[in-house]
């Protein structure tokens, strides 16, 4: 961007931070590549730009390019805010690892890949059936950015589509009988199974209203996820430690 060039786009907060006395330094995604700009006045009741003090926030903005280190916003329109009134813990928490988990366990560089997905999940949360299952769908699609995509379709040995008889998270998907060795620990029940392939195959965020969920097995995939994070990316998440 040239001096003094003013520029529109699209997109999603993730992170904001104090600069001076009621200002703040936003790092926000968009298509292409994650951009950060100085907001006036965000931290003051006066100020229009108080609003925009929510991660996970999705907003048009038009910024300016000057001699400062970061460009200035110019202004914004609010395309859509994730926080609600009726808050739930499971609702703030699963905020809390999207926010987190793009924030960390991917690149700078890589980060722009998960923008149409994030838009996705963040405006369909407040109405899913289950948060926890579309904060599953969400890391699904990070792991693959991340490089480490799961096979849910066939067996990751072989490739035989009979006989699957265990998910292997080290392996990196569904093993079937035959290729199944003694020092594979079955880590998942064959409706834990069912339910991961589902929430996998899910093309966005609003195909997956169409399955039911047991809470008790989102929430133990949930907690799986967590430990292959760390077992993976050597990253303790701490939007985990409410779950």
């Amino acid at each position: 961007m040239d001096i003094n060039q003013k520029s529109n786009m699209k997109v999603v907060i993730l992170n904001i931070t104090e600069y001076k006395e009621k200002d703040a330094i936003i790092t926000a995604l968009n298509e292409s590549e994650v951009i950060s700009f100085t907001a006036k006045g965000i931290f003051s009741e006066r100020s229009q730009n108080k609003i925009l003090n929510v991660p996970l926030n999705i907003v048009d903005i038009e910024i300016e390019k000057g001699k400062l280190k970061y460009p200035i916003l110019k202004s914004f329109n609010m395309i859509y805010c994730p926080l609600i009134s009726d808050v739930s813990i499971e609702y703030m928490t699963s905020l809390n690892i999207i926010t987190e988990t793009t924030k960390r366990l991917l690149t700078d560089e890589d980060k722009h890949f998960m923008f149409n997905v994030l838009v996705d999940v963040v405006t369909n949360l407040k109405s899913a059936k289950n948060y926890y299952a579309l904060v599953l769908y969400y890391l699904d699609r990070l792991f693959e950015v991340a490089g480490y995509g799961f096979e849910v379709n066939s067996c990751v040995v072989c490739g035989s589509k009979k006989g699957i008889a265990a998910f292997s998270f080290a392996d990196g998907g569904f093993i079937c009988k035959d290729c199944l060795e003694n020092n594979i620990t079955q880590q998942l029940s064959a409706s834990e199974m069912g339910l991961l392939r589902n929430i996998y195959n899910s093309k966005d965020a609003t195909t997956l209203d169409k399955f039911e969920f047991n809470s008790n097995e989102v929430e133990h995939l949930l907690k799986l996820y967590f430990t292959f994070i760390y077992d993976n990316f050597n990253i303790t998440l701490n939007s985990f430690k409410t779950f």
